[in-house]
């Protein structure tokens, strides 16, 4: 009489399973991989990781890439060695739960990213952005001196949140002994610690304090008092004589429009002649 032979179980029928574990995590571990490029860009984005030098790319293609092939292989690796099952059908049920746990980690990993980012403070579901004004001792310079120059404002919320404003030069003015600048930059943070910083190429920048809720609760166009610079960058109090001031007051995003186009103004010889230099050394503010 024939004995139908009994399955193979323990750990001779794990060992079979093996190679086809290592390709289900393998492919769950590129898969990962490729779902964590746009989902740990778009979160390092929300944390205001800069693109500069190639920052952010560097982090998703060093870290978090690789960081999710591992996680991927691991879950194939696993679930294909503790789930039954032969032929194609239990391939198939394999790779699809290692796909579907590898997605998932990904997205709360994500998910996690973006919930603990500091994002840009609202109004009714509005964008707000900051605008600013700079008024600079004349000292014999006109508007065009100091654009020659690379006059910059800069709004300084923390290491990964800082960024030149937009010079708004067609609004420009003059004002007696002073030189108006305006500059626009958006809110892109939930931060009371605002600063505002400015000054030519060479300068040692001034700073100044911005008095605001770290999420503004109105944009009614009602300009602050102007205010003196706190400090330097190097810690020293400006003079008198050369003190900015700055007011500043907040706007719907919206409301913004790009730069106009700017047409120097004409400069009598006189103005020319007794214009004080001005330093170009290159050093800019943070």
């Amino acid at each position: 009489m024939s004995e139908t032979a009994p399955p193979v179980t323990g750990p001779g029928r794990t060992a079979r399973r093996w190679p086809v574990g290592l390709l289900v995590g393998l492919i769950a571990g590129i898969a990962g991989a490729l779902l964590a490029a746009p989902v740990s860009d778009w979160a390092m984005e929300a944390h205001h990781v800069s693109t500069m030098e190639g920052g952010r790319a560097c982090a998703v293609v060093g870290i978090w890439m690789p960081l999710a092939f591992i996680g991927g292989f691991a879950v194939g690796f696993v679930a294909s060695l503790r789930l039954s099952g032969s032929g194609f059908v239990g391939f198939a049920k394999r790779q699809g739960l290692a796909l579907l746990i590898t997605a998932a980690l990904v997205g709360v990993v994500g998910g996690l990213g973006w919930a603990t980012a500091d994002h840009p403070p609202e109004i009714d579901g509005k964008n707000l952005a900051l605008e600013i004004e700079v008024r600079v001792p004349r000292k014999s310079r006109t508007i065009d001196d100091l654009k020659a120059h690379d006059f910059t404002v800069a709004l300084v919320i923390s290491a990964s949140d800082r960024n030149y404003s937009d010079m708004r030069w067609s609004e420009a003015r003059a004002e007696n002994d002073f030189i108006i600048v305006p500059a626009w930059s958006a809110l892109n943070s939930r931060n009371a610690g605002r600063e505002i910083t400015a000054g030519v190429d060479g300068e040692n920048r001034q700073i100044f304090n911005v008095i605001l809720p770290a999420s503004p609760k109105k944009a009614d166009g009602t300009w602050s008092d102007w205010t003196g610079a706190r400090q330097r960058f190097d810690g020293s109090k400006p003079a008198p004589q050369d003190q900015y001031l700055a007011r500043y007051r907040v706007r719907f995003a919206n409301e913004y429009s790009p730069t106009p186009s700017y047409t120097p103004q004409p400069e009598t010889s006189t103005a020319r002649e007794d214009a004080s230099p001005i330093a170009t050394p290159r050093a800019r503010g943070r």
